[in-house]
Formats: structure tokens, C-alpha cells, sequence
């Protein structure tokens, strides 16, 4: 498989690189490929394994555009398309793509592999801050092209369906490996916390309000801030900004709390979102306290408490933390046991597998 990733390898690990991992440990061989450095020296192209499994491929793209805002333009997908094409010694079974600026390159895999295009749609990106309608005119004619899309939440594939040849709908997942169940944490101060990027979609006035409610209470934030109404929530003296975590850290983070946060403003993006952290908090026994959006609404309590106004935010903390016991955290972990990271690879796999496999020949 030839994975035209969202983000880069070393990023902060989410379903991108899951599910590349999830791929490869089902004994499938999958090329990730990331074109995300923007700088002038650095090699046209550079291969090496990873410790996970996938081998990686790092290019690099004439013009050094922003992946994120920019379209990939002809002639350099032209000729990352020969460079990528060159070096496959093997049948590809199908090229995966997660950011619609790999439009033109995955269209032009499509048919020097004459392998099915599948699309991974993971986010609403004209929802992001800054994303001009290139971005969206660039992910309209993805949709209409692809062989398969395949999206991370309800809203996505509602969005999808029209323009979409094939869908398919492919939620979040976690690692039961890497978030094996913790007990409660010890009687004495209780944690709250929230792990993720701290954006402009995270309700500052909610976590502002839940802090000052219950002062005696420590709230923790792990994340890279990225929103000035977050960092002056650094003020409060009960809530810590501790900035960006490592993946191997979130287990241990996740098993020191009381209760974790969803605490996401009701937008366009995030009610495209089926929140990562929600699955790993649960496989680790945590109870979720989470805004009441698309992606969050389908569960219950003792699961996962739901608020739906910044004033209820502070009861739904005092309902998960006072409810919180060693039965109602194995109820937690059996509840994600199926939603793992492999179960949606084989899900990818087995769609892949009934494609037509003519599908990405050139007419």
C-alpha cells in the first residue's frame, strides 16, 4: 500500500500513523509517505524503516508549498508521481491518501500503479483557521475521483456521500496495548485533564468556569497551545498548561486522572470529529466528560458524561468523579475492546479487497 499521509511520521502519533501501523501488523506492506519539511537542503527523496513497522518515504516538493493550504501542482506531482512509481518493485494494492493536496499525485498513481485510489477523509479542513477554497475545490474533485472514501465520523460521511462514489465509515480507534487499564488514582487531590492540540475549537470559558468552580481541584492541559484564549487560562492557579506530551507518555498522563475533557467548542470542525482520546481514555478506565457533539452523543454513562453548555461543564465533572469505581472502569475498557486500531485495518483491508480491481485503470 502506498499511504499518502496526513501528517509526518514523527508527528504527534494519531490515526495517520495507527493505522499505517495497524496495516503493516496485519502482514501487509505499506510504503508511508510524507512531503512536510519545508526547506531548501535536504535530499529529493530519502527512505529509512520505522520502529513500528511501515518503511517511511520523505520527499521533497519542488516550491516547498504547505501541505495544509496549498494545491501540489502539476508538474511536481508529475514528477513525484515517477520517483514514487520508479521505486515500487511490487503489486500495490491500493493508494491511500489523507490531505487533498495529494490530489494530482494520487491521481497520477492511480493509474501508473493501476491501483484503486482510496481517499481517508479524517477532518473537515475548510474548518481550520486560515484554509483557503483551494483546499476544499482541491478535496471536491478527491470525493468525486476516488475509488473509495472512507471517513472518520457521521458528519464526514454524511458530506461525503453525495460526491463519493463508494464510502465507507472508519471511526477513530485506540491501542489496547499501548492504554492498558490503570485503577483509580489514590484518595487525596483530584485531576482533570485533556491531552490534544489546544486550538481555537477547545472552549476556554468551559475549562475556565470548571476551574474556578472547584479550586481545590488540579486541571492539567498537555497539548500544544495554539489559541491566546488558552494560554491565559495559565492565570488560574489550578490549572497547568504542561504543553506538548509524547505518545508514550499519554497512557501514564490519562491514568493519573479523575476524569478526562473533551472540552470542544460547537463548530463545523468539531462536529466533523470523532475525538482519538476519547477511545484511549476509555481502554486506560478513565470516565469522559466530554461537550455533547455528533461524535460524543452516542454514549452513556457511566461511559462517558456529557455537558452541553460551558455551566453544566463543572456538574458533569462532579457526576464522573464521584461515580467513578473499579467496576465502572473495567465497564470502560470492555466497551472499546473491539474499537482498536487493527479491527478498522482489517475493515480498510477488506474494502480495499472488494474493489474492482480495474477500478484505477486509466479509461
Amino acid at each position: 500500500m502506498v499511504y499518502l499521509a496526513a501528517v509526518p511520521w514523527d508527528y504527534r502519533f494519531q490515526r495517520p500513523q495507527q493505522l499505517a501501523r495497524a496495516v503493516h501488523g496485519r502482514g501487509r506492506p505499506i510504503l508511508y509517505v510524507e512531503a512536510f519539511a519545508r526547506q531548501w537542503l535536504q535530499p529529493r527523496w530519502h527512505q529509512c524503516s520505522t520502529k513500528a513497522g511501515p518503511a517511511l518515504l520523505r520527499l521533497r516538493v519542488p516550491g516547498r508549498p504547505d501541505p495544509y493550504r496549498e494545491r501540489l501542482r502539476g508538474e511536481a506531482a508529475a514528477a513525484l508521481a515517477a520517483t514514487l512509481a520508479a521505486g515500487v518493485r511490487r503489486p500495490v494494492a491500493a493508494v491511500v491518501l489523507q490531505l487533498p493536496f495529494w490530489e494530482p499525485l494520487g491521481l497520477r498513481l492511480r493509474e501508473r500503479l493501476g491501483a484503486p485510489l482510496v481517499y481517508d477523509r479524517i477532518d473537515l479542513h475548510s474548518g481550520f483557521p486560515d484554509v483557503p477554497p483551494m483546499v476544499e475545490q482541491s478535496e471536491e474533485r478527491l470525493l468525486r475521483a476516488a475509488d473509495l472514501v472512507t471517513s472518520s465520523s457521521a458528519d464526514l460521511l454524511a458530506r461525503s456521500r453525495e460526491a463519493a462514489r463508494r464510502t465507507l465509515l472508519l471511526p477513530n480507534a485506540t491501542s489496547l496495548a499501548d492504554f492498558p487499564l490503570a485503577p483509580a488514582p489514590p484518595a487525596g487531590e483530584v485531576v482533570i485533564g485533556y491531552v490534544g492540540a489546544l486550538g481555537p475549537w477547545v472552549d476556554a470559558p468551559a475549562l475556565e468556569a470548571a476551574a474556578r468552580a472547584h479550586p481545590h481541584w488540579r486541571f492539567e492541559l498537555a497539548g500544544r497551545i495554539e489559541s491566546e484564549e488558552i494560554a491565559a487560562l495559565d492565570r488560574l492557579p489550578n490549572l497547568h498548561l504542561l504543553g506538548e506530551i509524547p505518545y508514550r507518555d499519554v497512557a501514564g498522563f490519562l491514568a493519573r486522572l479523575h476524569a478526562a475533557l473533551i472540552p470542544f467548542r460547537d463548530l463545523p470542525l468539531t462536529r466533523a470529529v470523532d475525538p482519538v482520546k476519547l477511545y484511549e481514555a476509555l481502554a486506560v478506565g478513565v470516565p469522559v466528560v466530554a461537550a455533547a457533539l455528533p461524535g460524543t452523543a452516542g454514549w452513556e454513562e457511566p461511559l462517558v458524561y456529557l455537558y452541553r453548555r460551558p455551566a453544566e461543564l463543572p456538574r458533569a465533572l462532579e457526576a464522573a468523579v464521584s461515580t467513578d469505581d473499579p467496576e465502572s472502569r473495567s465497564l470502560r475498557r470492555r466497551a472499546v475492546e473491539e474499537e482498536t486500531w487493527e479491527e478498522r485495518a482489517r475493515r480498510l483491508l477488506d474494502a480495499i479487497s472488494e474493489l474492482d480491481t480495474g477500478a484505477g485503470s486509466p479509461a
